[in-house]
């Protein structure tokens, strides 16, 4: 039996880098990160891959060499948007590890200041998750009209994982947002993860018929 991942690993230690195993171990464990966040740019990279997948089975089908051209291009957007998605699991957790060592800090006039930066800059990386993930609404409705019919299958799965993205990193922002004291920035990001949710719905509404 394998053994779980020590809870004192190196802090440094990319996540991306770990086998899945090791990663689910440590999502597992008493550490606070990996988190919600890190999971939301997870499950969005998943979709991704996806997606990446049936335009693989679609240009080594000859049946559909009309659409080679199109396929190879959904292809191209979905793997630029797994790497970055792929480049947040991290991130994720960096910036929550920012928010910690900020609370840890000594006491002094600048502790909050610090707190608060550390805040915002944990509720932007999954603004940003969302974003992205949200974005692959575009590659996978092409690549589920165009694409492989075998592969359908995938292509529902792939609209699973971006919601799932979409909203789980939405829920990151939201709980970052309940500690920040800038009402602006507040408002802001709000209305952002606002128009990303109505976006998510109709795009997925489009995906689905």
């Amino acid at each position: 039996q394998k053994k779980m991942v020590k809870k004192n690993s190196t802090q440094d230690e990319q996540l991306v880098n770990l086998r899945l195993r090791a990663f689910l171990d440590k999502t597992a464990s008493a550490e606070p990160v990996p988190g919600g966040g890190s999971i939301a740019a997870m499950a969005g990279s998943a979709a991704a891959a996806l997606i990446s997948m049936v335009a693989h089975l679609t240009l080594t089908n000859g049946k559909y060499k009309k659409v080679h051209k199109e396929a190879n291009g959904i292809l191209e957007k979905s793997e630029y948007l797994r790497l970055k998605l792929i480049y947040l699991i991290d991130e994720d957790s960096k910036a929550f590890r920012k928010v910690m060592a900020a609370y840890k800090l000594p006491r002094s006039p600048n502790k909050q200041n610090e707190i608060q930066k550390s805040l915002f800059f944990a509720a932007k990386i999954p603004v940003e998750t969302a974003k992205i993930a949200l974005e692959l609404m575009n590659p996978l409705e092409k690549i589920s009209r165009i694409g492989n019919e075998n592969a359908i299958s995938d292509c529902g799965v792939a609209l699973h994982m971006i919601n799932a993205a979409v909203m789980s990193a939405l829920l990151n922002v939201n709980i970052n947002l309940k500690s920040i004291s800038n009402q602006a920035r507040v408002k802001k990001l709000a209305e952002m993860c606002a128009v990303i949710k109505k976006t998510l719905l109709k795009k997925k509404e489009k995906v689905e018929k």
